[in-house]
C-alpha cells in the first residue's frame, strides 16, 4: 500500500488517503477516453490505492460505467464513492446506486447524499 488505510467516518471502509477522482473519465469534450481513463484507474490501483470519486452526472454517466468496468476484476478490494442523486436533466433524478457502477459489479460503493438541501416544491 502506498500509504496506510484510514477509516471513512463511521463506515468502517479503510480507504486510501489519496482519493482518485473520476469526473473527466469519458469526456468528450475535455477528458479522456475509455482506454486512458481505465489505464489511469490501473495505474492508481497497481500503486496501492483503492478509492474513487466518481457520480451519476460526470460525463453523462459515462465516468461510473468506466470505473465500474475498470475494477470489475478487483471489485473486493476497491471503494467507490458516487452521489445518487444528482439531476440528469429534463426532470430525471440521478439513480446512481442502482443504475451506474453499482451495476457493473463494483465492491463498496457509498452513494453520499447530496450537499445542499432540495429545492422545496410548491403544487
Amino acid at each position: 500500500m502506498a500509504q496506510g488505510l484510514r477509516t471513512l467516518g463511521r463506515s468502517g471502509l479503510k480507504v486510501s488517503p489519496l482519493c482518485l477522482g473520476a469526473m473527466n473519465f469519458g469526456n468528450d469534450q475535455f477528458g479522456c477516453d475509455e482506454k486512458v481513463s481505465i489505464g489511469i484507474i490501473h495505474a492508481y490501483l497497481n500503486a496501492g490505492h483503492n478509492f474513487i470519486d466518481t457520480a451519476n452526472v460526470y460525463s453523462g454517466t459515462k465516468s461510473e460505467t468506466i470505473v465500474g468496468k475498470a475494477v470489475k476484476d478487483r471489485r473486493d478490494a476497491v471503494v467507490i464513492a458516487t452521489k445518487a442523486s444528482s439531476p440528469l436533466g429534463a426532470g430525471a433524478t440521478g439513480v446512481s446506486a442502482r443504475t451506474g457502477v453499482a451495476a457493473t459489479g463494483a465492491g463498496a460503493v457509498v452513494a453520499a447524499p447530496p450537499l445542499w438541501p432540495a429545492p422545496s416544491r410548491s403544487a
